[in-house]
């Protein structure tokens, strides 16, 4: 330890300089660094409960769908004009981006999700005849020897049969307008909106990829909707899980922020020196970065649980500067 001691003020210089420029690289490599808020990555994988979660989320209602509504406050004929010419487009033009799969169909029946939760439209629905029958009324009415029931029975037949005609129609199965939806109404003190089903080519739980495409979307979208005069928001599997990692990372860099300046708020407190405050401030900064950008190159990211190793380094460094300005100042006073 006296060696070590010696080594480190003779060449105190050349120390310095050295762990400026390794906290510099740390802190380029800690830019990279993300927090995973996935909390299944962190759990054991053969646990019966994670795993019916899995299965349970690999066939949730929702189906992957990232969902894109457009608005405007022009409740016009223009407004609306302008929503349908911008879902158009988007659309149209939907092989620049090539991460999206498919649009989800908002026609009579729109599949959303593997569960076969089905979306139908009432306005297809209420064109059909003999929406008023029952068959248990008919049955019974056939027990009671009520033979009026055969015309009922013929009745509901047909409208069977133009149901399935509505199912089965595929003469405008690739019209833009099966893929978007507008209110029937004009919203009195909401927007103007127009809803679009986007199925991604990728899985919402991947944090690695929803990072990388859900920004490239929103430029996509963006540069379109400004095109027409409208604005968008966004929802969905996909952007859930964007914006959650998004939330944890922020919150991750404004704790650790903080914590740095509070820190050095509190030796300036105590000790009333700047100098010392910029020394405990650097030194904690520079072992910060330096911990973190390792972090970066042995593990790629940190999760929920390893968030904590930047406030394990803060309070180790808060104890060292203490004990380092105390053993100072008490060699000064010899």
């Amino acid at each position: 330890m006296q060696r070590l001691s010696e080594f480190v003020i003779k060449h105190r210089a050349a120390v310095i300089v050295f762990f400026i420029i390794l906290g510099a690289f740390g802190a380029y490599l800690s830019m990279k660094l993300s927090v995973d808020s996935d909390l299944l990555k962190i759990l054991p994988q053969d646990d019966p409960i994670v795993k019916q979660y899995n299965r349970f989320i690999s066939g949730d209602t929702s189906g992957g769908v990232t969902y894109v509504v457009l608005q405007t406050d022009d409740k016009t004929e223009k407004g609306k004009e302008n929503l349908l010419a911008a879902a158009r487009d988007i659309y149209d033009r939907a092989a620049e981006f090539k991460n999206i799969e498919s649009f989800v169909r908002f026609d009579l029946m729109s599949d959303l999700g593997p569960l076969g939760l089905l979306m139908v439209d009432p306005a297809e629905l209420a064109s059909m005849r003999n929406l008023d029958q029952d068959l248990t009324r008919t049955v019974q009415m056939l027990v009671n020897h009520d033979f009026s029931a055969i015309r009922s029975l013929g009745q509901m037949l047909i409208g069977f049969e133009e149901l399935k005609a509505l199912v089965g129609d595929e003469s405008h199965e690739d019209d833009f307008i099966n893929f978007v939806r507008l209110p029937e109404s004009v919203p009195a003190n909401d927007p103007m909106v127009l809803v679009m089903g986007i199925r991604l080519d990728g899985p919402s739980s991947d944090v690695s990829y929803v990072k990388r495409v859900i920004p490239g979307l929103r430029e996509w979208i963006t540069e379109i909707s400004k095109s027409h005069g409208v604005s968008y928001g966004m929802a969905g599997d996909h952007f859930g899980t964007y914006d959650s990692h998004k939330q944890v990372n922020d919150d991750f860099i404004l704790t650790t922020l903080l914590s740095l300046a509070g820190i050095s708020l509190l030796f300036f407190l105590a000790y009333s020196s700047l100098k010392i405050t910029l020394c405990v401030f650097s030194s904690l900064a520079i072992s910060m970065f330096i911990t973190l950008g390792l972090s970066y190159m042995i593990f790629g990211s940190l999760n929920i649980i390893t968030t904590f190793v930047t406030a394990i380094t803060l309070g180790l460094g808060i104890d060292y500067g203490i004990h380092m300005i105390t053993r100072l100042s008490d060699g000064a006073t010899r």
